[in-house]
């Protein structure tokens, strides 16, 4: 009898901590939704959006090359008729629900979710067999990303995580990195050079929020990753375009712009008087130490004084100067080069201590641990150098 008694006593114990874990994700997930909470959280890099130094065993293991066969449009291209099953392996096992749940006990609220905008076509056969509105080419993606795109929500509204859309590779190609999954090697930019790329961004963007607009894990969108080298004025005319299509179908979901990759900080006069009007408006900023430029020290003491001082008057001077606006440090990550493991921690630690204040969060890159200790929040969070613990762990 006693037994049974305690048995019951533990099985009601478990129910409790269910329903409780359910109504905090619950919770979680609307109190960053409605502006209560910053966001804290990871990309999801290289998950439907490929980057052989992420994701090298995808190229290593079927014969092509990570330096001419850059992203996942060319290295469909090489994989040929294996592409379909390839690509399903990498969808089905690089990110998971697991992941997801994992987040979810680490106070995670919202994860930055890279896509291409050939995915959201799936429904139609693919790009290549979809009525466009404009001429773009290549179209010959193949389909099944979007299903993975589906999953992710699924698994945001059920652990309690938001999902920020991404649209991290565009037509023509926003910069000439592996991540806007470049068409042709050497990669070009030419998203900007012609009119029919930045329509068809507005039209897949906007398609994505058909989609996803009324989906309780959304939280948002980013118009476009690290535009860089392009004409201004062309860049804020998609902007408003694609902010217009988004809000036909998402009224209060989060919009976040980028300025120029590199050398805008956000406070330029054009970026400052742009945006008026417009509603839960963000700004994107990518914050690395490992790159080159006045971050990149080989000093641990010089490379931790220039996030304390440099990047946090940074952020307090976007927030002063752009009063319509919020910041999300978008990117960033553990790198340095500075070479004394010894102090990744107190870098770390730095990093998280000053971006923390940027008024909309920020977002880790990434996730995953195949990218080693200094790019994985997962692992910084075993290691100790953030906060085990972030926001609302359920």
């Amino acid at each position: 009898m006693f037994s049974l008694i305690l048995k019951s006593v533990l099985l009601f114990a478990v129910f409790c901590q269910i329903s409780a874990q359910s109504q905090c994700e619950k919770d979680r997930l609307a109190n960053v939704k409605s502006g209560k909470t910053k966001v804290v959280g990871p990309n999801i890099g290289s998950w439907l959006v490929l980057e052989a130094w992420m994701a090298g065993n995808v190229w290593d293991s079927n014969g092509c090359d990570r330096n001419t066969k850059q992203g996942s449009y060319l290295l469909e291209q090489c994989l040929g008729s294996r592409a379909p099953a390839v690509m399903e392996k990498h969808w089905s096992s690089f990110i998971t629900e697991n992941d997801f749940a994992e987040m979810s006990k680490h106070g995670i609220n919202v994860v930055r979710f890279p896509v291409g905008w050939w995915q959201i076509y799936d429904p139609q056969g693919g790009a290549s067999k979809a009525k466009l509105n404009w001429h773009i080419t290549p179209t010959n993606y193949i389909t099944g990303g979007l299903a993975y795109i589906d999953k992710a929500f699924e698994w945001g509204a059920k652990h309690g995580i938001g999902i920020l859309l991404d649209m991290h590779a565009a037509p023509g190609n926003q910069n000439a990195f592996d991540n806007s999954s470049p068409t042709e090697y050497p990669p070009q930019k030419n998203w900007d050079k012609y009119d029919a790329n930045r329509g068809q961004t507005v039209d897949s963007m906007e398609l994505y929020a058909q989609r996803y607009g009324n989906h309780s894990a959304l939280y948002g969108f980013c118009l476009l990753n690290e535009p860089d080298g392009m004409d201004v004025g062309k860049l804020q005319d998609y902007y408003n375009r694609a902010y217009a299509a988004i809000r036909k179908h998402s009224a209060d979901s989060v919009i976040v712009i980028s300025p120029l990759l590199n050398g805008e900080s956000g406070v330029e006069d054009h970026w400052i008087n742009f945006g008026k009007g417009m509603t839960r408006l963000a700004m994107d900023f990518h914050y690395y130490s490992c790159f080159g430029g006045d971050p990149d020290q080989t000093n641990p003491d010089g490379a931790i004084g220039y996030i304390n001082n440099d990047l946090k008057n940074q952020i307090a001077t976007f927030a002063s100067r752009n009063p319509g606006k919020k910041m999300l440090i978008g990117e960033w990550s553990s790198c340095n080069h500075f070479n004394n493991p010894s102090r990744n921690g107190e870098f770390a630690k730095a990093e998280f201590n000053v971006y923390n204040q940027a008024s909309l969060g920020w977002a880790f890159w990434s996730w995953t641990v195949g990218s080693g200790e200094l790019w994985s929040l997962k692992t910084n969070f075993e290691r100790g150098w953030v906060p085990a613990n972030l926001v609302f762990p359920c």
